[in-house]
């Protein structure tokens, strides 16, 4: 009828349906498409959905300013990267400590929040307009460390999609592109021990959620 909105629920088979000016809608599938997010966002379970996908989360057990955690929310949205799991990425690479220093067998140190690698600190910088990134400016490192992350990205989205992409662009952030590959060729594409780790980090931050 012209002029009045009409919204019918039925159930059915387990669905709730929702029908609107012609429209319908499978409740799950629904849930689907929010739990997706937005661009290359890893899937997130419906439980804490409305914080994650649509309002900065308060997690009670990350230690990093509120500035600080505003700000990687901000840019993890812009470049389509799920907020947790970089935080998770953060925890398994550096324990959140902005200060800390590794070095490795190869020669190259590792710095920061993220544990950018000093082989890639000067490209990534002139990528992300910053003359001489500071490595031990958490903003700075941060910034570096998506970068890193987006190059990955962009290697393998011509060879897989959705969840798988977001496996093999953190695989790659610990052991390069190459590594990965390597890896994958040994034992499919499965979960590495560091991968393991970060989702088992990720889990931890997801419980710690503040309703």
């Amino acid at each position: 009828m012209k002029g009045i909105k009409v919204v019918i629920i039925a159930f059915y088979a387990g669905y709730i349906v929702l029908y609107h000016h012609d429209i319908w809608l499978g409740y799950k599938d629904y849930l689907t498409r929010v739990n997706r997010g937005v661009g290359n966002k890893q899937i997130i379970h419906v439980d804490n959905t409305d914080e994650i996908n649509h309002r900065q989360p308060n997690i009670s057990s990350v230690p990093l300013s509120a500035d600080i955690l505003k700000f990687i929310w901000e840019k993890t949205n812009e470049k389509g990267i799920d907020y947790l799991s970089f935080l998770a990425l953060i925890k398994t690479e550096s324990n959140f400590n902005p200060e800390l220093i590794y070095y490795n067998d190869n020669g190259t140190i590792d710095y920061g929040l993220v544990q950018i690698n000093s082989a890639n600190i000067k490209r990534l910088s002139k990528k992300i307009g910053i003359k001489k990134a500071d490595v031990f400016n958490p903003y700075h490192n941060i910034m570096l460390g998506l970068e890193e992350l987006m190059e990955s990205r962009e290697y393998w989205k011509r060879e897989y999609a959705g969840d798988k992409l977001d496996l093999v662009m953190y695989m790659s952030y610990n052991m390069g592109n190459y590594g990965t590959r390597k890896f994958i060729k040994k034992h499919g594409l499965i979960d590495s021990q560091y991968m393991k780790k970060l989702k088992k980090n990720r889990q931890v931050l997801l419980k710690n959620v503040i309703k």
